[in-house]
């Protein structure tokens, strides 16, 4: 190239050497994929099927009220019975619920105290806002405000898989870990109507093996899910905004004592409460 500078043009040069010296781009053929229907796409994608399904046999749109509740409140699919159950657990459960709550949103500021010194109490807030926030919420609370139906029925928090919930004697107590068939049967048992004598419930006839899949199991999990749900709602979700109820407030303030100095300040008032179930 440099050699022909006296004999050639810079444009002749460049003509003749840039074709060998860049290799041209190869552009892959698409492929046409031809255009399918709803029906024949309903046939492979559950989705699609049941978007279909809803077009063509919904016209009432009774099953799509029943999906969105089953969505967003599968509670209220369960009988009026275990329904009432659900209210007075949830009451019960409220000032145990909120304590486990606050420890769950104190454990995830910790990073509040690497932020630096600069930073004034507003900017640290609204650091610490989103834990407050969401607490009482899974993981698909964004998704359930634009429409989405969230991946677990309720959206219950995430939290909540690490305790179960128990009946003895009228009372509903939380326990941490993971609750035995057992203890699930004997729950469904406690929050079920009499049956007649000499006959046993659908649990107790459930084979262990079997209940993992039974209406049981379906029953104990809604009822757990929906009754911390609701708890933490009460006590967190619905203060939020009033005087003694600023969640963000009080994790900062107390961001390096034990989770368990914040969880006892702020859930005191909900402690205190006087509870219906106590006036019967």
């Amino acid at each position: 190239m440099y050699g022909r500078v006296e004999e050639a043009s810079g444009e002749q040069i460049a003509q003749d050497f840039c074709p060998n010296a860049v290799k041209p781009v190869k552009r892959e053929k698409t492929k046409y994929v031809p255009p399918v229907s709803a029906k024949e796409r309903a046939r492979t994608d559950p989705a699609s099927m049941m978007t279909e399904m809803l077009k063509t046999r919904d016209t009432s749109g009774v099953i799509s009220e029943m999906l969105e509740m089953e969505a967003s409140f599968p509670e209220r699919m369960l009988d009026a019975a275990l329904q009432k159950e659900i209210v007075l657990g949830s009451e019960q459960l409220e000032c145990v619920v909120c304590k486990a709550a606050v420890r769950q949103a104190h454990s995830r500021v910790k990073e509040v105290a690497k932020t630096p010194a600069f930073k004034d109490k507003w900017q640290r807030q609204a650091l610490v806002a989103e834990a407050s926030t969401h607490i009482c919420h899974g993981k698909d609370r964004e998704r359930l405000e634009i429409g989405y139906y969230p991946t677990v029925p309720g959206n219950p928090p995430e939290w909540a898989a690490d305790y179960y919930v128990v009946k003895h004697g009228g009372e509903f107590k939380l326990k941490k870990g993971k609750a035995s068939i057992a203890t699930m049967k004997e729950f469904i048992k406690a929050v079920s109507p009499p049956v007649q004598d000499g006959a046993a419930s659908d649990a107790e006839d459930e084979a262990d093996e079997d209940f993992e899949k039974s209406r049981g199991k379906h029953e104990y999990d809604v009822m757990r899910q929906a009754m911390i749900r609701t708890a933490c709602k009460s006590a967190i979700d619905h203060r939020l905004d009033t005087e003694d109820g600023d969640l963000s407030e009080l994790l900062l303030e107390k961001r390096e004592e034990p989770a368990k100095n914040a969880a006892n300040t702020y859930c005191q008032p909900v402690c205190s409460r006087p509870r219906s179930s106590d006036e019967l």
